[in-house]
Parts: structure tokens; C-alpha cells; sequence
């Protein structure tokens, strides 16, 4: 069995919904998908408390930061 990592992403431009994966800036690497999520929750819960400071355009809620983390196989990303 071929085992994989898993990288965090950002998605750098928040009025687009899903941008092309070339766009999205790494973050750090994981050695299960299960790890990326939960980088991905803390990530999303740190951007939330930041929004206050950064302005409307990030949500207030916790689904418009989740939103903005995405995590991939590394393979897909050294495809493009």
C-alpha cells in the first residue's frame, strides 16, 4: 500500500470560491489526511479570531475561514 502525505492550503484570494489549485499558497505538510483536518480546524479557528482585526472581508463565522484551508495529496500537487 502506497502511502501518501497531505498538505494544508490557503486560499490567498477569499472572493473566489475555488480558485485553481496553482493559486492556493502552502501552508505545512501532514502524514495523514486525518492530521491535515485537524491543522485545517486550527488554522480556521485562528483566522476567525484574527477577523475583527483584518476587516470585513473575513467572516465572522467559522465557515468562511474553513473555507478559505483546503487539504490535498501531496501527489495531486506535484502534478501541476
Amino acid at each position: 500500500m502506497l502511502l501518501a502525505g497531505w498538505v494544508l492550503l490557503f486560499n490567498r484570494t477569499p472572493e473566489l470560491a475555488n480558485p485553481p489549485l496553482a493559486s492556493w499558497k502552502k501552508v505545512r505538510s501532514y502524514d495523514t489526511a486525518w492530521l491535515c483536518e485537524a491543522g485545517r480546524r486550527d488554522e480556521a479557528r485562528d483566522l476567525a479570531k484574527d477577523a475583527p482585526k483584518n476587516g470585513p472581508a473575513e467572516s465572522a463565522t467559522s465557515l468562511g475561514p474553513l473555507l478559505r484551508y483546503r487539504c490535498e495529496r501531496s501527489e495531486r500537487l506535484e502534478r501541476r
